[in-house]
Parts: structure tokens; sequence; C-alpha cells
């Protein structure tokens, strides 16, 4: 199992993967997230507002799908430096998702929400960026995701070794599913939002009307829309701790293709070592000792004893920035009213 790891730290080091006989070069989205490292490491790290801008710009310009949260830590360096270059990030972030209403959550942000609303031009160019994100939506696909997900949740209240075998079946129709359509993610199906299928006059597809087609028993269940990112597949595959090993390349193709952020592979491979219900695994993880991201909420990190560049160097492989970073964003969260992380248990 650490020879197979190996290899494929290889593969992602040499930015490429063989995949039934063919090579895929990269040309896609590692990029990506390097020219986003860098705009975060020259922010955060080195206070260099014009540089980090550049490689955000950048990063921006050349690629077609854009994570919301980039645009947003983008807008909200912009209005802490008093750069009028906010309106720009969040104007682009509507083709991604972005709601007037999701500045609220953002201290930095939440005091725009008026001027923008009374900006004639701005809102008008913000509907028809909204329009092309709708657009984009595979709604057949998110309500497949949806009813798995539901389904999910009221098989957990079975035996754990019931709910082991019903894991296992959901984990082999989401390949089906990945097959056939890509991997199920914001870039596919659109982020978390509890009136996405309203938009499109079908309420009754929404995870709060939806769900209860199915049972009662489930109100707690729920989009998270101040996410910025789709969690409803990523509690499927946080649910299977084997998740990693059994979509080791297909997560890999998918970081390739802008359809599964780097940080949630981290946190799917932290997933591993949470030893919940450990008795059903049915795959053997590597050795701890090989490192860890530090991505995942509920993974008790105190039991290991790992060094940081160990943990700097298997992200730097899955092409994350370093923890030195992460640190150093949380203080800005702290200091500053910035908001950083996303996505599920804030993995992003």
């Amino acid at each position: 199992m650490k020879f197979i790891f190996l290899v494929i730290a290889f593969l992602m080091s040499s930015s490429y993967l063989k995949a039934n006989n063919k090579i895929i070069c990269d040309t896609t989205y590692l990029e990506y997230h390097e020219l986003i490292n860098q705009a975060e490491r020259y922010y955060f790290l080195n206070s260099n507002v014009d540089s980090s801008l550049a490689y955000y710009d950048k990063a921006f310009e050349q690629y077609s799908f854009i994570f919301l949260k980039d645009l947003v830590n983008a807008a909200q360096i912009c209005v802490y430096e008093r750069k009028l270059k906010f309106r720009e990030y969040l104007l682009k972030g509507f083709k991604f998702g972005l709601q007037i209403k999701h500045l609220n959550h953002f201290p930095l942000l939440k005091t725009l929400t008026d001027d923008l609303f009374s900006d004639t031009s701005f809102m008008e160019q913000a509907i028809l960026n909204r329009k092309i994100y709708l657009k984009n939506i595979n709604y057949e696909y998110l309500l497949k995701v949806y009813d798995l997900g539901i389904d999910d949740q009221i098989k957990k209240s079975q035996p754990d070794e019931v709910y082991a075998i019903e894991k296992r079946r959901n984990i082999q129709k989401i390949k089906g599913w990945i097959n056939k359509y890509g991997f199920p993610s914001s870039k596919l199906i659109g982020i978390d939002d509890k009136d996405i299928f309203k938009n499109i006059g079908k309420p009754n597809f929404d995870i709060d009307n939806r769900k209860y087609k199915f049972s009662s028993k489930i109100d707690y269940y729920t989009t998270e829309d101040k996410s910025l990112s789709n969690t409803i597949s990523m509690i499927l595959l946080i649910h299977n701790q084997c998740t990693f090993l059994e979509f080791k390349e297909i997560l890999y193709t998918a970081m390739l293709n802008g359809e599964i952020h780097p940080r949630e592979i981290g946190c799917l491979y932290d997933n591993m070592y949470r030893d919940v219900n450990s008795i059903f695994y049915i795959c053997k993880y590597p050795d701890v000792q090989n490192g860890l991201f530090y991505l995942n909420l509920f993974c008790d990190y105190k039991k290991f004893s790992i060094d940081k560049e160990k943990v700097n160097n298997l992200r730097s492989q899955w092409n994350i920035v370093e923890v030195e970073v992460d640190e150093k964003k949380k203080q800005f969260e702290e200091k500053y009213g910035f908001k950083l992380f996303y996505g599920f248990w804030k993995c992003m």
C-alpha cells in the first residue's frame, strides 16, 4: 500500500496521470491552484497586496471555472486594503453561485450590500451573471445527489454493520455517476442553495421540500448555504472512511478538471484516521507517518506526532498551500474580520 501511495505521489509531482494507457498532461487546474497559493502567500505571509492580486487576476483570467471562495477572498482583501477592485471580483462571483445575501455572512462585505443593491449597473450585470450560473447547473444530476444524500441520512440509523454495506453501495453508485456525468461538485451541480430548484420553477425538488418525500425524521438535514461549495456530495464521501483509497485516481482526475478542490481531497484523506466504525473498514490505509493534511475538523490530530515538514510535503503533492499560510489566515479572521475557510467542515 505504501508503494502505491508513493507512485501516486510521483504522478502528482510530475504533473501527469497515466490512465487507460494514455498520458493525461497537466494542462488544467494544477496551475490554477498554484496561482491561488501564490496569491495567498504574497498577501498573508508577505503583506504584498499588489503581487497577491496579480496572481489572483492571472488565475481568474486563465480559467473558465473559478472556485467561488477564491473570488470572495480576493474581494475581502480589496475591501480591507481599500481597493475598488472588490466590485470586479464580486460581480464575477455571480457566475459561480454568489448572491447578495451571501455578503451578510462576511464582516468585511456585509456593509456593501446597500450600495451594491442601489447600483443599477452592478445589479443588472449580476442578474445576467446569475443566469449564466443557473444555466450551467446539471439539475438532473443534482437531484440524484439530493436523493442519495437523503437516503443515506435515513439509513444512518441502521446497525453499523448494515449501514457499512449501504455506504459501499453508495460509493459504487457515485462511481457510476462520475463515469456518466463527471464528479458531483460545484462545477457541475452548483454550490449549496436551499432554493436552487425554485429558480427553474421546481421548488418541490429543493432539499427542504424533497426530504419529506422520503422521511419526516430528518428535519436537520439541509444544505450549508454559507459554505460556497457543494457539501451534500462531500457528506456522502465522508461517510465512507475508505473513499480516498477507493477514489484516488478519480479524485486526482477530478482535481485536474476543476471538479473538486484539493483541500477537499485532503479532508477525505485525513478522514481515514478518524477511527469511526473502523472495524467495518474494507481498506488498509497508509502509515500515518507518511503525513496528514490537517484539513479534517473531526480528526484527532493530537493522537499523532506529525511534524509540519511532512504535512507540508504531503500538501505540496496535491497543490495545497502550506500550514503556515493557513495559520496566518486564521489570524486574519480573528483580528481583522476576514472569513477565509469554506466547504464541508471548512476544509477549503
